[in-house]
């Protein structure tokens, strides 16, 4: 196996270890040994503590939640993901009451690895089709502009 190919395995190895362990088993204490301490996310750096504290808003509000990789591609240090969520709303999100609500929704995250972990990340993720589905704004929103409540602007 040559350099890169190792390089390639490794860096699918972080990311699905990553959202194995720690996002669908919640198991931080791993989270030291992914993520970089300068960790980045969009070009800001906000440290592995930030993953910690994004683990740990998100899960009880999905305790449920399921990430699955259903599409990688590494190349060299740079690792792009396409992540379905599925998870039962069940405690406030973000400031949305909980709703009961099974949501499946889909995310698309980019990483770059440095030093063998998780060094910054950039994601796009389908928050409206989200807040649809939590029924909080209509689910005709999309194709019916006329749907968007007015600005209190």
């Amino acid at each position: 196996m040559s350099s890169a190919e190792k390089r390639t395995l490794e860096a699918d190895e972080i990311v699905r270890g990553f959202v194995e362990d720690v996002w669908n088993r919640g198991d931080l204490d791993r989270i030291e040994n992914i993520v970089h301490p300068r960790y980045a996310v969009s070009g800001q750096v906000v440290g592995a503590e930030w993953g910690r504290r994004n683990v740990e808003n998100d899960r009880p509000a999905f305790p449920n939640i399921h990430v699955a990789v259903t599409d990688i591609v590494v190349m060299e240090n740079r690792v792009a993901a396409r992540l379905i969520l599925t998870g039962t709303h069940r405690a406030e999100y973000r400031g949305i009451a909980a709703t009961g609500r099974t949501v499946t929704y889909e995310e698309a995250a980019f990483w770059t690895i440095e030093e063998n972990k998780l060094r910054e990340g950039w994601f796009v993720s389908d928050a409206l089709g989200l807040r649809i589905q939590l029924g909080i704004l209509p689910e005709d929103i999309w194709h019916n502009p006329a749907a968007i409540p007015p600005s209190s602007s």
